[in-house]
């Protein structure tokens, strides 16, 4: 498939066909997309941890409620011992960015970071190909990135918001095809 175009800070939607026991349902934030391959971070799918164990973990304290009980995302099977912040940063014109490092949680953990942010441990990773592969098959919606999906809506709430900024209303999408 030839790309005239990258798909750079866009949402991929998970088609309903899609059956990945990873990517079922799933709205990823596709941060980079090249020739090269592309990555991204899965931004609806809540583990059963929050962000106070992992800066415990670091040696960082907080004492502020909601940086402390912040839930942290399943962001991809790739490097699931990594973690990731999504967030606007203000040193590049508030430009939406993936940062890795410890200084954006220790900013994040005493509120000097004033924006809203994702913590995904892993990311998604494709190689040369293999997402425009996914997306002829079939497998993926491409919807305009949106800060109310990645910051606002509820994590159940993101798969149906992306398909609806699309103009899918996945309540009413069937899965079943056939020919005419």
């Amino acid at each position: 498939m030839r790309i005239d175009k990258y798909l750079n800070k866009n949402l991929l939607v998970a088609a309903p066909t899609l059956e990945d026991p990873i990517f079922e349902h799933s709205v990823v934030f596709l941060h980079e997309h090249s020739s090269d391959g592309a990555l991204g971070i899965i931004i609806n799918q809540p583990l059963s941890l929050k962000l106070k164990k992992i800066l415990n973990h670091l040696g960082i304290n907080t004492n502020i409620p909601e940086v402390a009980e912040h839930e942290v995302l399943m962001g991809g099977p790739v490097g699931q011992e990594n973690g990731f912040v999504l967030h606007h940063d203000p040193k590049n014109n508030n430009e939406l960015t993936i940062n890795s490092s410890k200084e954006i949680l220790e900013l994040l953990s005493n509120k000097q970071a004033n924006s809203p942010f994702l913590i995904t441990l892993g990311y998604s990773s494709w190689q040369s190909g293999q997402l425009e592969n996914e997306l002829m098959n079939d497998n993926w919606f491409i919807a305009p990135y949106n800060d109310q999906i990645l910051f606002d809506l509820p994590y159940e709430q993101r798969w149906y918001a992306a398909g609806e900024l699309i103009g899918i209303d996945f309540n009413n999408f069937s899965g079943v095809s056939g020919h005419a």
